[in-house]
């Protein structure tokens, strides 16, 4: 299976040197796609805005989730946290060829991941209004254990809780590194999208001892931008990932304003509703936040806390947009 996927991947991005493509036209609503589903995630969106851009955001899951066994004195909040900066880039006159580069950061109690990514993504036309993107990126992980924060089952004691000591073995190095491997698909066609990729293609050891695989992601998504009128642009959405033959669902409905203005709700693994909101600040920044609640009885028992992530974008312009006359040229099939 990973050969097959490996191969497919390696046969488009040969293809692609062969393509040539000046592409200007403009998918209405399109800053959904920097929410829910960014470059990182799809190697293919490298550069998809077709200028230079700089990113960063922080997030923070289950607010206000303190230590609730002895083993912990201190009162630190253990809410899972991340944070991100991004720059990518469009190349050339032709605008085919991307580049990206991306410091990715998550940390919980016990554990910090940081990830240094480098991305590329190339574009083929296929006719007069749709494209086909292939990305592929390579990074750097590191991950950490703070001993400290872990228990273990001997450390119960029946009547009082994590009482005891531990008998498990301290790693000699609490950082453990790796290399990773990620690849995309995008498909654009008027107001239609549709993405692929597989992340931990390699399925990189990632353990402190013996062996240890990050299994393979794959993420399916799709939508359709549906223009209500000339300044309101409906979008349904989904994004489907797979996880050791566990499947994720988030079907998301958002609506675009003058494709300056964004509300949208997504339903995270069907059990976390997460709001946004995001407004085109100035002409070349770009401003979002959402906010999640559990919504299902299971999940709110254990992880009562919301949700809260909050994004700035800015884009360089480096040439002048097309008026909307030869935009209608342009996207004209």
């Amino acid at each position: 299976m990973k050969k097959t996927l490996l191969a497919f991947f390696l046969l488009f991005s040969l293809a692609a040197g062969a393509q040539e493509l000046r592409n200007h036209f403009t998918v209405p609503g399109r800053i959904e796609n920097n929410i829910l589903f960014n470059f990182w995630q799809n190697p293919a969106l490298t550069g998809y805005e077709e200028r230079m851009n700089v990113q960063g955001g922080y997030g923070m899951r289950w607010m206000g989730l303190y230590p609730i066994t002895n083993y912990n004195k201190e009162n630190k909040i253990t809410s899972p946290q991340n944070w991100f900066a991004a720059f990518d880039v469009a190349m050339g006159k032709s605008k085919t060829s991307s580049i990206g580069l991306v410091y990715l950061h998550n940390q919980t109690i016990y554990e910090k991941r940081m990830e240094f990514m480098l991305t590329y993504s190339y574009t083929l036309k296929i006719g007069k209004s749709s494209q086909l993107r292939i990305g592929h990126s390579f990074s750097y992980n590191t991950r950490t254990i703070d001993w400290s924060h872990l228990t273990f089952p001997d450390q119960i004691d029946s009547r009082y809780g994590f009482i005891y000591g531990t008998n498990e073995q301290e790693p000699l190095k609490p950082t453990r590194g790796f290399p990773d491997f990620n690849h995309g698909l995008w498909f654009a066609r008027k107001h239609l999208f549709l993405g692929f990729s597989v992340l931990h293609s390699m399925q990189p050891d990632e353990s402190f001892y013996g062996v240890s695989k990050l299994p393979m992601q794959f993420y399916y998504n799709a939508g359709y931008h549906i223009p209500v009128s000339k300044e309101i642009v409906v979008t349904p959405s989904l994004i489907v990932m797979n996880k050791v033959n566990i499947w994720y669902f988030q079907p998301s409905l958002s609506v675009a304003f003058k494709n300056r203005y964004l509300l949208l709700l997504n339903y995270r693994n069907l059990n976390t509703l997460m709001i946004y909101g995001g407004a085109q600040v100035k002409e070349n920044l770009r401003v979002s936040c959402g906010w999640g609640f559990p919504t299902s009885k299971e999940l709110f028992a254990i992880q009562p806390g919301q949700s809260f992530e909050v994004m700035l974008r800015y884009r360089f312009k480096l040439r002048k947009d097309p008026t909307p006359e030869e935009q209608m040229k342009i996207t004209k099939p």
